[in-house]
């Protein structure tokens, strides 16, 4: 199946065992993604044509010219048929700052709080919720959810 990022004219191949961001990334694809897991929204797009279903969902959703585009996360969606969809492609302006580690506390096997002193600049704002991509030694980048700043 041919996937159609309209907004930016680029195609990718999709395959309906894998969801879009999968499948837009082993092609080559650039598409704005962070969590993987639905819960960002980096991933949002407009479905304008095609059918498709949401992970963990055996329901197929069309979309045509009578019908409205339909608001998904390219992370959630499996392919059904060729598929056009408008999509922002990921800033490359994002800003980057310095911070050391503070303090790690485990919370429990799969919780870790970070206490971080940003360096530069001296603070930065953020909404709860919002992920943050941390690069580690080996430049490796991970993603983490910002609880509040205290």
């Amino acid at each position: 199946m041919q996937i159609l990022i309209a907004s930016t004219g680029e195609i990718f191949s999709a395959e309906p065992e894998f969801d879009l961001v999968t499948s837009a990334v082993r092609s080559g694809c650039s598409v704005g993604h962070s969590c993987r897991q639905g819960v960002c929204g980096t991933c949002r797009a407009m479905i304008t044509s095609g059918s498709y279903s949401i992970l963990g969902s055996t329901d197929i959703q069309s979309v045509g010219l009578d019908t409205p585009p339909h608001e998904v996360l390219l992370c959630q969606v499996t392919p059904h048929s060729d598929i056009v969809l408008t999509h922002e492609p990921p800033s490359t302006d994002k800003p980057s700052y310095s911070a050391q580690i503070q303090s790690l506390d485990r919370h429990a096997d799969d919780v870790l709080s970070i206490r971080l002193c940003i360096l530069t600049p001296a603070s930065f704002s953020f909404k709860s919720g919002q992920f943050v991509g941390i690069r580690w030694m080996a430049k490796r980048l991970k993603y983490f959810s910002i609880a509040n700043s205290s």
